[in-house]
């Protein structure tokens, strides 16, 4: 997990009101659980209480945390706004430093609890931000389509962006959760790191296709890889979670079909944190391959047909290397001879590979980026 997420999360937690429920009748004391051994005494009992009454606010909030975090205590439903949030600001302060708090130790009860509240700040936070282009059309959060803008922003015109953990089946796949609807992640168990940034085309780690072409020694997909490319890709892992092709508007060029994904965020070690929603489109052409196949690719062009073998091809809800021309801006400038400077609410170009490949950060706006291919799991 990248430390400058964790740093955002943090402003972010501290101005944001907390989807927890608040109950102002009740005077709630921050006394952490204790666990009673059967050989306990009076004497014993004395002093845990005098412990107690010592502590500082600061204290109590940094023992609850480590008592979540151990897996003590469940996530806490019953304190108030401040305390919400000085629970909150101690958590991600501990998850980012490493003091006190292990995602690895946490159970898969409390880490859910963990995801869904973070994906709710998250979510809450982004308001009313839609991606809108040029003032006049908006991208819908259903269809992924552009509608007619009438200038308002409305929260139902705002992507729900962040998907929650939900835990694993019994294979291990992972599921994520997005208001009422939980997927389940094909061929997802046993990643380790999610955010992970492939850049060598010979990856031992990375089942690559075997499709290779007479005087060549590794696949097409790896070819794109190569140093020696103009404008070399690569690899995260990524998952389609789009029904339906959406649409983005390049200036100069026109409608291009836009495809929706989501990259998921852990802590390195495949404890996932929650699932970000974006949308990609072809740099301009766009293939499919499949990890360990000796299959030829599927291509598509800057405009896919839902009845096109590619439509027809790519798995939703699977696990696919995603493959991001490192000169965002080059491919629009050079495959489409466009440019993208009239959205709000979307990011793209450079600043969007900076954000998906951890050197930025964004927490706020859709990422908008061209990739070369997607290479299935």
């Amino acid at each position: 997990m990248k430390k400058v997420l964790l740093v955002v999360l943090v402003l972010l937690i501290v101005a944001c009101t907390p989807q927890v429920t608040v109950t102002p009748e009740v005077t709630v004391t921050l006394t952490p659980i204790v666990e009673t051994q059967p050989t306990a005494t009076a004497s014993d009992e004395t002093d845990i209480e005098e412990e107690n009454l010592l502590m500082s606010d600061e204290e109590m909030i940094a023992k609850m945390v480590a008592d979540f975090a151990k897996g003590k205590t469940e996530f806490p439903t019953d304190l108030n706004q401040e305390q919400y949030t000085a629970f909150m600001e101690e958590l991600l302060r501990a998850l980012e430093t490493g003091e006190v708090v292990d995602l690895a130790d946490l159970n898969e009860a409390n880490l859910i609890q963990l995801s869904e509240a973070l994906t709710n700040q998250l979510n809450s936070a982004r308001d009313k931000n839609p991606a809108v282009y040029n003032g006049e059309a908006v991208i819908d959060p259903e269809t992924g389509k552009l509608l007619n803008y009438d200038g308002s922003p409305d929260k139902s015109e705002v992507i729900e962006m962040y998907w929650s953990y939900a835990g694993r089946d019994e294979q291990g796949n992972v599921k994520m959760r997005n208001g009422e609807e939980v997927i389940t992640i094909q061929n997802s168990a046993g990643i380790e790191n999610w955010e992970e940034i492939y850049t060598d085309p010979k990856d031992p780690r990375i089942k690559w296709p075997t499709n290779i072409a007479n005087g060549q020694t590794v696949s097409p997909a790896q070819i794109l890889m190569g140093s020696d490319r103009p404008n070399p890709v690569v690899l995260r892992m990524a998952v389609p979670i789009g029904e339906t092709i959406g649409e983005v508007f390049v200036e100069g060029y026109g409608k291009a079909s836009g495809i929706r994904l989501m990259i998921l965020e852990d802590d390195g070690s495949g404890n996932i944190i929650f699932g970000r929603e974006l949308v990609v489109v072809g740099s301009p052409v766009i293939r499919l391959y499949e990890s360990g196949k000796n299959t030829e690719s599927v291509t598509a062009g800057a405009v896919i047909d839902d009845y096109s073998d590619f439509w027809k091809n790519l798995e939703q809800y699977a696990t696919y290397y995603m493959a991001i021309p490192k000169d965002q801006n080059s491919v629009y400038n050079r495959g489409y001879n466009g440019k993208l400077e009239k959205y709000t609410g979307l990011i793209h170009g450079q600043e969007a590979f900076d954000v998906v490949s951890g050197e930025n950060s964004n927490d706020k706006d859709i990422l908008l980026l061209a990739i070369g291919y997607l290479m299935k799991r």
